[in-house]
């Protein structure tokens, strides 16, 4: 019901990061896609969207090529926020000394092989990477994230994906001093070459303003989309947005998730 809702013409959906095997659990409630029960279920999803919509994985070819079985137009491998693709790209957590350790080329081993790993069974114009420069998740930051990801975004240019998604230095999460005041997104924009998507803390100005300069080619929204499942339409308006509940995000039922509707306040709590 809630990506239901959310679905717009011409639009695309990134779902939550994904469990891709029974011991890959990133967080509490999230969801699965290793098991057939589980493919089918999210047939029910896909179908209710009727648009495109990738889905986000956090054993990558398997749980790659279910999630097409399932109906998703692409899978958007997440090697950001504290996940295990990050704690081996940052240097402030990976503190092996075998061929995953020690320089940002072994670092990044682990992550272009999980991606060439997908990429045998899916084409490049299906996958899409989530990365976070300045993330602090878990104490797992970079001493030189500049470094760090002009690499891996270098590396990246080699494969044609879908895109790149890049999540600005802003909110709670972050903290870095190393983090650059023009962000994520317009330190790489020069970088990167394909298809730059930016995601964190954006409202209708700021988003305009990034993909008008040329510094990201679209933005994801993530919060505002809970409280507005017409925010596409709210934004091509210029219309007032509803303001999203924190305290209702981890409940587990329809409050806060399901019981916006697309006026300016809610239909129940």
């Amino acid at each position: 019901e809630y990506y239901k809702q959310r679905a717009t013409p011409g639009g695309l959906i990134i779902a939550e990061a994904t469990n891709i095997t029974p011991t890959d659990r990133g967080s509490w409630g999230s969801p699965d896609i290793f098991a057939p029960q589980q493919i089918e279920a999210w047939r029910h999803v896909t179908k209710a969207v009727h648009g495109k919509m990738f889905l986000q994985l956090s054993d990558y070819r398997t749980a790659a090529e279910n999630a097409i079985s399932a109906g998703f137009d692409g899978v958007e491998l997440h090697a950001a926020n504290g996940y295990l693709l990050e704690q081996f790209l940052h240097d402030g957590i990976n503190d092996r000394t075998d061929q995953y350790g020690g320089s940002v080329e072994n670092r990044a081993r682990f992550l272009f092989e999980a991606l060439e790993a997908i990429l045998e069974s899916l084409d490049s114009s299906k996958v899409g990477i989530r990365l976070s420069p300045f993330g602090g998740s878990f104490g797992d930051k970079d001493s030189d994230p500049v470094a760090t990801y002009t690499y891996v975004l270098n590396r990246l240019n080699n494969y044609d994906l879908a895109y790149a998604h890049l999540i600005e230095p802003r909110g709670y999460h972050v903290r870095d001093p190393l983090a650059p005041e023009k962000g994520s997104a317009r330190q790489f924009r020069e970088t990167y070459k394909g298809v730059l998507l930016a995601a964190s803390g954006f409202d209708r100005q700021s988003a305009v303003q990034i993909v008008e300069e040329g510094a990201a080619d679209a933005v994801a929204i993530g919060r505002h989309f809970i409280s507005n499942p017409d925010l596409v339409r709210r934004f091509q308006l210029n219309k007032p947005v509803n303001d999203y509940d924190t305290d209702t995000f981890y409940l587990g039922d329809a409050r806060g998730y399901t019981d916006y509707n697309t006026r300016s306040c809610r239909t129940s709590r």
